[in-house]
């Protein structure tokens, strides 16, 4: 089984976060946690966008999953783009 190399901070900013940014209108450095600030490791905080999505509207009950609810608002490319991210093939 192999090992998936872990991002650098900036490296993960610069694959991810234009797109991000375009897609969402919020700066993807928001849901990073602390291994981005201890390590420098490049590490999507899901509990933080979690927060942020019911903010913006999303509810469990009607919505059903996060990335069910992503997909919906913002479209399969916004989900598969957060698949990345989260490193889920």
């Amino acid at each position: 089984m192999g090992k998936e190399k872990l991002l650098k901070f900036e490296e993960g900013m610069e694959k991810f976060g234009k797109e991000f940014n375009l897609i969402f209108d919020i700066h993807l450095n928001h849901f990073m946690d602390a291994l981005c600030y201890v390590g420098r490791i490049f590490s999507f905080d899901v509990i933080k966008f979690d927060g942020w999505a019911e903010k913006k509207g999303y509810q469990i009950e009607r919505d059903g999953s996060l990335a069910d609810w992503v997909a919906k608002k913002y479209g399969k490319g916004a989900k598969d783009l957060i698949n990345k991210i989260l490193g889920v093939k």
